[in-house]
C-alpha cells in the first residue's frame, strides 16, 4: 500500500462494525450519576455499577441518581 500511495483509511473508510447503525465508539448518554463523584455515570444499560448497587442496597431510590 505504501508504494501505491494509498493508506488504510483510503481503502477502509467505514468505522462502523457489528450491528447496522452502531459504531464502536457509541456508548449512549449517561442517565444516572454518582452524587459523590460525578465522573461516575451509567447509561441505564448493562450491568449496574458497583456504586449504584451499594446505594440501592442502603434503601435509596434509583430516581435520586437520574441526571
Amino acid at each position: 500500500m505504501d508504494q501505491s500511495g494509498f493508506s488504510i483509511s483510503d481503502i477502509y473508510q467505514s468505522t462502523q462494525y457489528g450491528r447496522k447503525g452502531k459504531g464502536l465508539t457509541h456508548k449512549g448518554l449517561a442517565r444516572y450519576a454518582n452524587p459523590d463523584d460525578l465522573s461516575q455515570t451509567w447509561t441505564g444499560r448493562g450491568r449496574r455499577p458497583d456504586w449504584l448497587i451499594a446505594r440501592l442496597k442502603k434503601g435509596e431510590k434509583i430516581e435520586k441518581f437520574a441526571i
